[in-house]
């Protein structure tokens, strides 16, 4: 009957309802669910707060690496840094130990003198102090027993000159032997004359000057300032 077709629609409508209302709507399911997905990527997804990290770094976006400087990766004292900026000590040169040792001229003098006695006596002082001599009697005789060392290849290291000698005296013989381009153009000569004037001979190149009669104190004296073992 119609009654009976009413109320069974009824039924079927209000059983319909139930089930929809225990049911949950499709767009409520899905918006959670997108809800709780996005939650949890966002709880996996936080990078790991490391340690070396403080509250003053700046801001950085997804995806930027980040920039570790020297005082992040390594804390490094003042005296550190001093030392980093310092070579090893054996590219520096300087110092007693890595200098170059001196080369000390050879042990070897000429002794330029007109007077015999003169040439006896120097040649017995330099023996005390454990050097070589030759001796010549002016300055031409000395130019030449220069000339002949540097082909014997029996070098001077020094000479005592004399200033009055006859043939060629002393500071003519020092002006020649300093415009010559040779070995012993620098050599050292030390003036030795009871005649001769300090500032002559320093006029005419000669490095010293000691008077006659000179002891060995004073020839020592000078010799010292060019051989440093006597």
């Amino acid at each position: 009957s119609r009654s009976g077709l009413k109320e069974s629609g009824q039924e079927a409508g209000s059983g319909e309802e139930k089930r929809n209302e225990n049911e949950p709507s499709v767009g409520v399911g899905l918006h959670s669910g997108v809800e709780s997905k996005a939650s949890s990527r966002s709880k996996d997804d936080t990078p790991p707060v490391r340690s070396r990290a403080t509250s003053n770094d700046p801001a950085r976006t997804p995806g930027e690496r980040k920039r570790i400087t020297f005082s992040e990766s390594h804390s490094v004292e003042p005296q550190e840094r001093e030392a980093a900026l310092i070579p090893p000590s054996s590219s520096i040169k300087g110092g007693g130990e890595s200098e170059e040792k001196q080369v000390e001229p050879p042990r070897r003098v000429l002794v330029v003198d007109d007077e015999k006695i003169c040439q006896v006596i120097s040649k017995k002082l330099l023996k005390t102090l454990d050097l070589q001599s030759d001796v010549a009697a002016n300055g031409l005789e000395a130019i030449c027993k220069l000339e002949e060392s540097v082909e014997t290849g029996n070098h001077y290291g020094a000479i005592i000159m004399d200033c009055q000698m006859p043939v060629m005296n002393g500071y003519d013989c020092t002006r020649t032997i300093r415009r010559r381009d040779w070995i012993y153009q620098g050599i050292p000569i030390v003036a030795a004359t009871a005649a001769g004037n300090q500032h002559d001979t320093e006029v005419a190149g000669m490095t010293d000057f000691i008077e006659k009669p000179f002891a060995k104190l004073q020839l020592k004296l000078a010799l010292s300032r060019i051989y440093h073992k006597l």
